[in-house]
């Protein structure tokens, strides 16, 4: 199976999205290595919202996008 995905603007990789998991496993130590369990899940449902949020944003562009084409 190939894992790549070519765009005009881009091309991703599998290994772009193992690198994303990667970064993303290091900024969550970061910030919540000095956090109580509490705020730890603070942060999590907040950063879970803001993602939430930009894919629904995603979404609707996209639909905005194939509606014009």
């Amino acid at each position: 199976m190939d894992n790549n995905c070519n765009t005009e603007k881009s091309t991703c990789t599998n290994n772009d999205g193992n690198q994303l998991i990667l970064l993303a496993a290091m900024i969550a130590i970061i910030l919540g290595k000095d956090l109580n369990s509490s705020k730890q899940n603070l942060l999590g449902s907040f950063l879970q919202t803001v993602g939430q949020n930009l894919t629904l944003l995603s979404a609707q562009k996209s639909d905005c996008e194939s509606m014009e084409q």
